[in-house]
């Protein structure tokens, strides 16, 4: 549906989460050239803020989670992990709750990711048990 590209680039130039939303395949192929922890997953694919929500689930509880799969791939786990990260960022600068400089608290974020990337990665290898008890050592 050629006919449509225009309407999506209009969508995505609104500002930066726009687009961000709009380019799971730039940020995939970004990641796929830069290292990862090599634990594999079924990724969502484009974690972002804008698909997480509220639904029912097959009980009638209301459930609060990823609601957007039509992206999904097999990949290390740190990508989606990344792209929420960034989401939000992008998100708290759209509603001004974080200034484009000095990026503190996305520096902050980002140094918050990689220390969780790091600890998961620690545990990958130990026994369930093992890697239980370490976990309420947050």
């Amino acid at each position: 549906m050629p006919w449509l590209v225009p309407v999506r680039h209009s969508r995505m130039a609104h500002d930066a989460f726009a687009f961000y939303r709009g380019t799971p395949a730039v940020m995939a192929h970004d990641l796929g050239n830069a290292s990862s922890s090599g634990l594999e997953v079924q990724l969502c694919g484009d974690c972002h803020l804008a698909n997480f929500g509220f639904y029912a689930s097959p009980e009638w509880r209301l459930v609060f989670d990823l609601n957007d799969f039509d992206e999904t791939v097999r990949g290390p786990f740190e990508w989606d992990l990344k792209r929420l990260v960034v989401s939000a960022v992008l998100a708290g600068r759209n509603l001004a709750l974080i200034s484009h400089q000095p990026p503190a608290t996305s520096r902050a974020a980002w140094q918050g990711a990689a220390h969780r990337c790091q600890r998961l990665h620690q545990r990958a290898g130990a026994p369930t048990a093992t890697a239980a008890r370490a976990q309420g050592e947050r």
